[in-house]
């Protein structure tokens, strides 16, 4: 047995390779040792470790955070009613602590050819957490200090484990569905953790993306009344809450003062997408210095004022007349005209007025949207002391990136990243909503707490999902082509344990 996990060890080799060397499998036993560390562990976390859990069988490899579990015989647990499933939750009773873990495989590497014979059952587990007590209390965290070893009898995880892991989410709870699986349950994401956090939406079930944004916001609006929650809706979800709600704003009816655009961004709209950096980096400083005076109400007036210091401020720049010009053709664009509409209300106060906001931007085009996204970008991180907006929704960043010329997609990382470390800084929280999580640039995922991925069945998009993983649970995303309608994986910091679960519609929550 033990050159079989040397061999496992060192070469990696595959549970095929590896077989020759697996021991037969026996019955389930607890010696005295193994019964007292379960008696000690039932008595310190107040968990059920042995009674109406299943013996599942016994360690015979650990390599890293996994582990290899021989399996007692599956026949007669079957006959039983019980059958052991890939993402079951089970448990080890350790020296200190109750170590749990995920079934990611099960194998029979040689089946049997008669009946009469017996075959080896595999199953291998990752690790994921464990539960330790501090005085009369104990806890569920992720991360494993004490490990298994060999030998170390693995038992089927009860409804009291479920509920052990699940406390620290108990108070004040988002409800976004049901959690699929053995022990049906209300799928639930910790209030807190939600809203100071940043959560990555993703995944081609556009019916399952529209239900799981209204759901949280609604969710985060009745866990935390005080809360302000802005929602930037490119695709039109919230347009059946009709276009008269006070809180509903489409932004071709309301449009954003130019001058609450960033300086670099506004000079970028002047310049052109594809303008060379050079002459971008040239005009800024004078478009900055015209920006700096206080604007009125009425936006056409102050793009008449604001293009005269312009002219004033370039008059020597002989090369400068083309920018005036295109400043002056802005006002006609229709892609733009969102920004030079009369009359507009400034987006800091439509932001510091609201506790919920939604900004309709279905009829803006592409281009537009890039604006206003930066434009509201902007406005959320310029108030240091704290958030404009408690909690943001932007829907479809993906499209943003696709298409955008280098420029102007270095320009929007960098405003995407200012404002994820604004929020952490702040104590604010955010979800990206996007269908081709392939289009995101590198870097994104150094922010992102935690995922809702619905269906999606390119390996370069899983694998790129894989990269947000901060529980290293890989093997769960690989059911992701799988996955029903509604139906999503849901990791990271926002869950302690990672779950697939339904989503609910907003009709019933």
């Amino acid at each position: 047995m033990s050159g079989g996990n040397e061999f496992f060890t060192a070469a990696k080799g595959s549970l095929e390779q590896a077989m020759a060397f697996w021991p037969e499998p026996r019955e389930k036993s607890a010696g005295a040792e193994a019964a007292e560390l379960i008696q000690q562990a039932e008595h310190n976390f107040g968990v059920d470790i042995s009674a109406r859990a299943e013996c599942l069988g016994r360690i015979t490899c650990v390599e890293g955070a996994h582990f290899i579990l021989c399996l007692d015989s599956q026949t007669a647990k079957m006959d039983a009613g019980f059958s052991l499933k890939r993402s079951a939750l089970v448990k080890v009773a350790g020296e200190q602590s109750v170590i749990y873990g995920v079934v990611t495989a099960l194998t029979v590497p040689a089946p049997a050819h008669s009946e009469i014979s017996d075959e080896v059952e595999l199953a291998e587990v990752e690790l994921i957490g464990e539960a330790v007590s501090i005085g009369d209390r104990a806890f569920f965290r992720k991360g494993v200090g004490d490990v298994p070893t060999l030998g170390d009898l693995v038992y089927l995880a009860t409804g009291d484990d479920i509920a052990l892991i699940e406390q620290g989410v108990e108070q004040g709870p988002l409800i976004m569905g049901e959690v699929m699986g053995t022990m049906p349950r209300p799928a639930k994401l910790g209030a807190e953790p939600f809203l100071s956090s940043n959560t990555l939406i993703c995944g081609k079930d556009v019916d399952g993306l529209n239900n799981v944004v209204r759901v949280l916001a609604r969710q985060a609006q009745m866990a935390r009344p005080e809360a302000s929650v802005a929602i930037l809706d490119s695709r039109g979800h919230f347009k059946d809450v009709g276009e008269d709600a006070e809180w509903l704003i489409p932004l071709k009816r309301a449009a954003c003062p130019f001058w609450e655009l960033p300086s670099e961004v506004l000079t970028l709209m002047a310049c052109g997408e594809f303008a060379p950096e050079q002459l971008v980096s040239r005009v800024q400083p004078f478009v900055e210095q015209a920006l700096r005076q206080q604007w009125t109400p009425s936006c056409r007036d102050n793009h008449k004022v604001f293009l005269e210091t312009l002219y004033s401020l370039t008059g020597d720049e002989a090369d400068m007349s083309h920018i005036i010009t295109a400043f002056e053709a802005m006002v006609e664009d229709e892609a733009l005209h969102v920004f030079f509409e009369d009359g507009c209300v400034p987006l800091r106060e439509r932001l510091s007025s609201r506790h919920a906001l939604v900004f309709d931007a279905s009829n803006l085009a592409v281009s537009a949207l890039r604006y206003f996204t930066l434009a509201f970008l902007s406005q959320v991180t310029r108030k240091k002391e704290g958030p404009w907006a408690d909690y943001v929704f932007i829907d479809d960043i993906d499209c943003l990136f696709n298409t955008a010329p280098p420029l102007l997609k270095t320009m929007m990382l960098g405003k995407i990243a200012e404002f994820l470390r604004h929020q952490r800084v702040v104590g604010g929280g955010s979800s990206f909503i996007c269908q081709n999580i392939d289009l995101l640039p590198d870097g994104v995922e150094q922010q992102i707490d935690g995922v809702i991925a619905f269906r999606m069945s390119s390996p370069a998009m899983i694998e790129r999902l894989k990269q947000f993983d901060v529980d290293k649970r890989g093997a769960l995303l690989d059911m992701l082509p799988i996955l029903d309608s509604g139906q999503a994986l849901v990791f990271g910091d926002l869950v302690p344990l990672a779950e697939r679960c339904w989503v609910g519609k907003p009709e019933s929550n």
